[in-house]
């Protein structure tokens, strides 16, 4: 007596779903991953752009003794500020605006001796929401946005 052998060929339909339900959730887990990604990218560029104004206002001082229009696009007079001059304020400022999605705040001290800049970040880093720098050479994420300071808290 011959024995019959039923050959399989292909998969079964529960096979081919079980397979797109697991490629389904490696490509939800990759999205996810890829837009953490790109926000931790944007808070590393907006921490460039602050540290760029906190170089320049120090060359700001180092120029002129104080930090006079280092927060003014148009200074004093129109373009007395170091930052100003080179139109380096403006352009800095565009760049956070275009990645952070709002304007640096910026605060002078009295007679120009400190200043404070801070930018909401793109992504909150725990619960440090903002980026600040300072005429005291902080540089550092915080909770509380220094509006009305002069120093990052």
């Amino acid at each position: 007596m011959k024995l019959m052998r039923k050959t399989q060929q292909g998969f079964t339909i529960i096979e081919l779903i079980v397979v797109i339900g697991i490629l389904g959730l490696l490509a939800g887990v990759a999205v996810v991953t890829v837009n953490q990604s790109r926000a931790k990218g944007k808070n590393s560029n907006v921490k460039s752009y602050m540290t760029q104004i906190r170089n320049l206002a120090e060359i700001a001082y180092d120029n002129r003794g104080n930090y006079d229009d280092v927060c003014t696009e148009s200074g004093g007079a129109a373009g007395e500020s170091a930052l100003t001059e080179s139109g380096d304020w403006e352009r800095i400022e565009a760049s956070v605006a275009v990645v952070a999605g709002r304007d640096p705040t910026c605060n002078e001290g009295v007679a120009a001796t400190s200043y404070v800049v801070w930018v909401q970040l793109p992504m909150y880093e725990g619960t440090r929401t903002v980026y600040c720098v300072d005429s005291l050479q902080n540089a550092k994420s915080t909770t509380t946005p220094a509006a009305g300071a002069t120093v990052c808290p």
